[in-house]
């Protein structure tokens, strides 16, 4: 793979460590805010959740994906695949989360919130296909 330069380097390291650090920041901060008053779920719109068993759930693979995209920071040759799930999941989650916007279930600001995930999908894709550009334009060695 040709070398990305020093500076695109230092971006996409930080980039990605910071993408990681953004789903354990929100991760906590669900965990806490449910865990100290289920009812702090009205600051999005959901007057009562019913079972907790789907939040607790979500939880740990949004945990997980930011584990892979700081693997990615550290390592911007490999893992490249938590990239493109991440990216098809966080824009899943979005496009539902507006759907029951629209419905009126919930406020504007999860879907806010949810801006910064669409913000980091856009530059994932950005990354791939520099990634991917890249890997094209490489001559092979040996043949």
């Amino acid at each position: 793979m040709a070398a990305l330069s020093p500076r695109l380097r230092r971006h996409y390291r930080r980039f990605f460590l910071f993408a990681g650090a953004w789903n354990a920041f929100w991760t906590l901060g669900a965990l806490l805010l449910a865990t100290v008053d289920p009812g702090l779920f009205r600051l999005v719109g959901i007057r009562d959740p019913g079972s907790l068993l789907p939040y607790y759930a979500l939880l740990p693979q949004v945990t997980l994906f930011g584990v892979g995209y700081a693997l990615v920071g550290l390592d911007l040759a490999r893992n490249h695949t938590i990239i493109l799930l991440g990216a098809v999941g966080k824009t899943i989650f979005f496009l539902a989360v507006l759907y029951f916007y629209a419905r009126g279930e919930i406020n504007l600001f999860l879907v806010a919130v949810l801006t910064g995930d669409m913000i980091q999908v856009g530059l994932f894709v950005e990354f791939l296909l520099r990634m991917r550009s890249m890997a094209l334009t490489e001559t092979p060695v040996g043949r």
